[in-house]
């Protein structure tokens, strides 16, 4: 089973395993059409779950900001006010920054780790800042996608808006000739595409966006920014919730046996929270 691309309205496209590379990133700058994304994530793994656990940063960011929770003159505030959704756009595929991202987390480092504490089930043995690659198709872009997959179509086969609609209307078997002709072609973009358009169109869905449920890229040294940024490499910290924070801040950067020692100090100064990470570390 390949790697798997989920949007609105139920949308699921699943790569051709073996014969399509994963290159979602590069449709909107083969195609001209839509715009090339990043979703960051926080994504975790549970002891004793197989299933991975994530949470959206920018998402989990906007509502920190909202309740107040994260101040609207940092980092992260900078951040949120130039974005329009819960991702990044990118710009160049070949080069894809979670910087910004990076910096706007390790800010709030100790509110966040806690809401994830919060919420997660079980203990969290590992968690990583990534980023799934996503992709953006307004309505306006209807057009251009369609000549980009009339481009990889015999001419007896290509289509106008008015075709797809009507098409679609009766039913998956109406398009089966498209179907057929664009698999295979420029590394399946315009097969992906069309299947993206076809959803869009279906559904009437103005802006649709999709991303990869596998992440594409990998934060390196997030924790350690995080601990450099609050100078917790360099002192613990002793204002209320600091140290379970800086505990599992530790624990995520890999120094397990400082986090064991300062979730010891935490479970012994009566921080219930403590209790179940330093019953998976024995």
């Amino acid at each position: 089973m390949g790697r798997t691309i989920r949007g609105q309205k139920g949308f699921t496209y699943t790569y051709v395993e073996g014969e399509q590379p994963v290159n979602l990133l590069y449709l909107a700058a083969v195609s001209g059409a839509g715009f090339s994304l990043v979703v960051p994530e926080l994504r975790g793994r549970a002891a004793g779950d197989v299933s991975p656990v994530s949470w959206s940063c920018l998402a989990l960011g906007r509502e920190l900001v909202e309740r107040g929770k994260a101040s609207r003159q940092g980092e992260l505030g900078a951040l949120l006010r130039k974005l329009d959704g819960d991702f990044l756009r990118v710009d160049d595929p070949h080069h894809v920054s979670l910087a910004f991202v990076q910096d706007a987390m390790a800010e709030n480092v100790a509110t966040i780790v806690e809401r994830i504490d919060a919420e997660a089930r079980l203990p969290l043995e590992a968690l990583v800042l990534v980023g799934s690659s996503g992709y953006h198709l307004a309505r306006g872009d209807w057009p251009k996608m369609l000549v980009f997959v009339n481009e990889s179509l015999p001419r007896a086969k290509r289509l106008d808006m008015g075709m797809l609609r009507e098409a679609l209307g009766k039913g998956p078997e109406a398009l089966a000739p498209q179907w057929s002709s664009l698999r295979g072609k420029i590394d399946y973009l315009p097969f992906m595409g069309f299947s993206l358009l076809c959803h869009a169109a279906l559904h009437d869905i103005e802006g649709l966006v999709v991303h990869e449920d596998e992440p594409e890229v990998r934060a390196e040294g997030f924790w350690e920014l995080a601990r450099a940024w609050h100078a917790w490499d360099a002192a613990p910290r002793t204002e209320p919730g600091a140290p379970f924070a800086q505990a599992l801040v530790a624990h995520f950067a890999g120094h397990k046996a400082e986090a064991r020692r300062l979730l010891l100090a935490c479970q012994e100064a009566g921080e219930l929270r403590a209790a179940r990470y330093v019953a998976m570390m024995r």
